[in-house]
């Protein structure tokens, strides 16, 4: 629409699927697709140069391994964007099961999706840790019965909002101390 929204609005869209955002973003319905469209596109070309890896995320995922964790992912992401991002920094390899906006009809905050995640991992939500940098994360964890561990260090910040999660981490390295693996 030629004008730059501001960050805070911006930032308020992260956790949603980028289709609900632009339903909210649009002027007119029937700009909806044009959006999604251009963003996508330029997404894709400029990727790679604004994805950056949250320090300690490689060696937690390795010390999971090595006691035996599985992971999942569940994002609001398309698989194509969101599985590049990961095979950016070699993380794929660590990940057991990855549940994409295009994997199920029913995003976060609803459970559904963490839910098919937890089957396809074959595990309980009771057996199970979501960890997350938005409120629907938390949501949908609580929703789906798993303990929730809020990260901090993301855009959305958690002053800014409220929080019903079981833990709050500013680093990814604590959640072993939280799983308490040394």
């Amino acid at each position: 629409y030629g004008n730059v929204p501001e960050e805070q609005l911006l930032t308020s869209f992260f956790w949603m699927t980028l289709h609900e955002a632009f339903v909210q973003l649009a002027k007119k319905e029937e700009d909806i697709q044009s959006l999604l469209l251009n963003f996508r596109e330029y997404n894709l070309k400029h990727h790679d140069e604004y994805v950056k890896l949250f320090p300690g995320a490689e060696e937690t995922f390795q010390k999971l391994k090595e006691h035996n964790y599985k992971i999942g992912i569940v994002t609001s992401k398309l698989n194509k964007t969101a599985r590049r991002g990961l095979a950016l920094f070699d993380l794929e390899k660590y990940v057991d099961t990855f549940i994409g906006a295009d994997d199920t009809p029913i995003h976060k905050p609803d459970p559904f999706p963490v839910l098919a995640c937890l089957e396809k991992m074959g595990r309980s939500a009771n057996q199970a840790f979501m960890v997350g940098d938005s409120p629907h994360d938390m949501v949908a964890g609580r929703k789906s019965g798993c303990k929730t561990v809020f990260v901090t260090y993301s855009v959305v910040q958690a002053k800014n909002i409220e929080l019903q999660c079981d833990y709050q981490i500013d680093e990814l390295k604590e959640l072993t101390s939280i799983l308490g693996i040394v």
